[in-house]
């Protein structure tokens, strides 16, 4: 059973098992972005590598080992499926940075998760990055923008009403971590070198960023809806891009 796009406004569209899914592959220029649910267990262990099993025993907590082994194990079903090859035989290789592809993949993917909800982007050939957070209030969020944004960033939080800091400070900081994320380089990149948007309601956009003359020439950034009460954002290394919600899964069965 395929899952089907949300139409534009809709509420969030019913999770399928990720075991009943029937994918095309991303369009040229287009995002593909999956909402999983990763609350509801470990189901799918037995798709993870050696290496992802002997991770998820080190975590400490039970909570946290669940989310990884359901996070990863959708992950490799989702690959398979548009791949056309069994989950458990991808071999994942990674960058210096540790982000993780399939070489000789026209794919390029990225996840991020936030308590139980995770974002998984799939694109062709592109570069891309992924980020999702909680919308939730922020402690010293105008502090924390001073450590980590740029000055017109933290200009332009600070002189919004103190209802929409929250939610402006978390704008910039998926939109942040997309980026960073896409360029491969993780928090080893300085978030004070470039520039993004921030106000509530207004697009995402890469405003500025060191050694690119016009980076909206060579990059799209966007905003991601993953379920209500998160905020996600994707950043591709490709004008134009559109980002089309595949659907949401809600496990492994």
């Amino acid at each position: 059973m395929a899952a089907e796009p949300p139409e534009p406004n809709q509420q969030e569209p019913s999770a399928v098992p990720v075991s009943r899914l029937v994918l095309p592959e991303p369009a040229a220029g287009t995002v593909h972005y999956w909402s999983v649910d990763i609350g509801p267990g470990p189901g799918g262990r037995g798709v993870l590598s050696e290496d992802e099993q002997e991770r998820a025993a080190r975590f400490v907590f039970d909570l946290h080992r669940n989310r990884y082994i359901a996070c990863r194990s959708v992950l490799r079903c989702l690959l398979g499926r548009y791949l056309h090859a069994s989950p458990a035989e991808l071999i994942f290789d990674y960058t210096p940075y540790g982000k993780p592809e399939i070489t000789g993949s026209r794919i390029r993917f990225n996840v991020s998760h936030s308590e139980d909800r995770a974002i998984i982007a799939l694109t062709l050939d592109n570069a891309v990055g992924v980020d999702v957070e909680r919308l939730r209030p922020v402690q010293d969020c105008l502090g924390l923008a001073e450590r980590f944004f740029s000055g017109s960033e933290r200009a332009r939080l600070a002189a919004l009403p103190e209802e929409l800091h929250n939610e402006a400070f978390l704008n910039c900081w998926t939109r942040k971590e997309a980026f960073i994320k896409a360029i491969g380089e993780g928090l080893s990149h300085p978030l004070d070198t470039f520039e993004v948007t921030l106000v509530p309601g207004k697009p995402a956009r890469l405003v500025s960023a060191a050694g690119l003359a016009d980076p909206e020439r060579h990059w799209s950034l966007l905003d991601l809806l993953p379920a209500p009460g998160f905020i996600g954002a994707c950043a591709v290394r490709r004008a134009g891009v559109l980002a089309q919600p595949a659907g949401v899964i809600c496990g492994w069965d």
